[in-house]
């Protein structure tokens, strides 16, 4: 038998219901090896071990008498230091929350997986209140990446994803405002999933909530299918979801690509592909070799930088609104640079913003959905990131301080796809000559986060994820 640190959660319950291996024996192997992690790259922004070993003691006899309550029944599952979890203190990887009080009662996420059976065993590194896409914080310091400690592994999830690329379980939680799931993906080797805004339940408390969605960070597409399948069941908090219908994204995993036409996106209309370019013509080979249809086609987008900086500012500036000036200077100077920003806007530019936001997702739905001349698409391949891991290092924020002055200038596939509010995902695509992980993206009209997963688990046949070798 493998090692239970790089089971799939798939392969875990497998076990389990053999009883070959046990929630506790797994919990004990990935708290022993988050030791290590912690010490090496400082993942993890808190271990919960009393309450996971409850947990994890609680499932066993569940396993026991073959009552399990999911596939994910005593899988650990890593919790984002911002997810408000029952009985943990939810600090936002920020010095402002150093001192929060334990949550009383579970969110949606957690409160799914936790009647699912998952463990929730620890709570992974942020940056401070989740501004921007690399992952250190005053609060926790540097978090460095799994295939090389002085890189960053990307943010916001960053934490959630050197957790799962170490063996520290198989599954943890993200959010992505503007890419905070699916750049650590990539910059780690992880399979990441950005459902479609709204399809997971959520409390819409944060201040950039029209621009987030949440979903995992995970080391196989089965197992992000999974979370996704409980975490998208309705909450009577969140009444949208109640109205949705759940496609079963478990069995898209199987369902092949045949039939589904795919728009191969060198650009989206406005940006340069940069590092990973290569892989999309690899990529769309193994769809087209697979049945689908993939035709070059550049969806109708445009650089909606400005009003994504503006939307961006906008919501720093609420979060930040209310903070005394003496909790203000525990903040992230770069955050609090943001909140000024937005302070200083007008008050009808992040409306307008927000009305360009919907511009561009009506064109991204035209093109979808296409006309009486274009069938239209099922499916968009483009690219994932346009560099490389960036040095890990407070303030050091962009490769070329020219060239890509603010982050979102070298996540410009990312952040269009907050705004246009579309489910999509990071396919590991391999490792790169210099010897870092590669990606594609896989974008879906609103919704179908089952076609999503159709092409992702095909993705990952022909390219399967590949562990970090200092943590293999």
């Amino acid at each position: 038998m493998p090692s239970p640190l790089f089971m799939t959660a798939t392969e875990l319950a497998a076990a389990y219901r053999a009883h070959k291996l046990s929630p506790v024996e797994v919990l004990e192997a990935v708290i022993d090896r988050a030791a290590g992690v912690q010490e090496a790259l400082n993942p993890f922004a808190l271990i919960d071990a009393a309450a996971a070993r409850d947990a994890a003691e609680a499932s066993h006899a569940r396993l026991r008498d073959n009552q399990a309550l999911s596939v994910l029944d005593g899988v650990p599952v890593a919790m984002k230091d911002n997810v408000q979890v029952k009985g943990q203190p939810r600090r936002h990887g920020s010095r402002m929350y150093e001192h929060a009080a334990p949550e009383a009662e579970d969110a949606p996420v957690p409160a799914t997986l936790r009647a699912a059976g998952a463990v929730m065993w620890s709570r992974t590194t942020m940056p401070d209140l989740g501004w921007k896409a690399l992952n250190d914080s005053p609060l926790y310091g540097l978090t460095g990446n799994p295939w090389n400690p002085k890189l960053s592994p990307g943010g916001s999830s960053g934490g959630s994803a050197v957790a799962v690329m170490t063996g520290c379980g198989p599954l943890a939680s993200g959010g992505d405002g503007g890419g905070s799931i699916r750049v650590p993906a990539a910059w780690c080797g992880a399979v990441g999933i950005k459902g479609t805004t709204g399809r997971v339940p959520t409390l819409f408390e944060a201040a950039t909530a029209t621009l987030v969605s949440n979903g995992p960070l995970a080391r196989s597409v089965l197992d992000a299918a999974h979370y996704m399948a409980i975490t998208c069941r309705p909450d009577p908090r969140d009444p949208i979801t109640g109205a949705l219908q759940l496609p079963d994204f478990v069995a898209a995993c199987g369902a092949g690509v045949a039939g589904l036409r795919i728009a191969l996106s060198r650009t989206i209309g406005f940006a340069e592909a940069g590092r990973d370019a290569h892989c999309l013509d690899q990529a769309a080979k193994v769809l087209r070799d697979a049945g689908a249809t993939v035709v070059e086609a550049e969806p109708p987008l445009w650089h909606a930088e400005a009003a994504f900086a503006a939307m961006w500012h906008s919501a720093h500036a609420l979060s930040l609104a209310d903070t005394p000036a003496d909790r203000m200077v525990l903040a992230d100077p770069g955050l609090v640079d943001s909140a000024r920003q937005g302070w200083r806007l007008d008050p009808g530019t992040d409306r307008k913003a927000q009305m360009e936001a919907n511009k561009l997702m009506r064109a991204l739905i035209g093109f979808f959905a296409g006309s009486g001349t274009s069938p239209g698409f099922d499916l968009m391949l483009c690219p994932m990131m346009p560099v490389a891991p960036l040095t890990s290092g407070h303030g050091l924020d962009t490769p070329d301080c020219v060239k890509y002055p603010n982050w979102w200038d070298w996540t410009n596939f990312t952040w269009p796809f907050n705004m246009t509010r579309s489910p999509g995902a990071s396919v590991p695509w391999g490792v790169h000559a210099d010897g870092l992980p590669s990606a594609v993206q896989l974008i879906a009209p609103h919704f179908r986060e089952d076609t999503v997963f159709r092409a992702a688990a095909v993705l990952e046949a022909a390219q399967p994820v590949v562990v970090p070798p200092a943590w293999a």
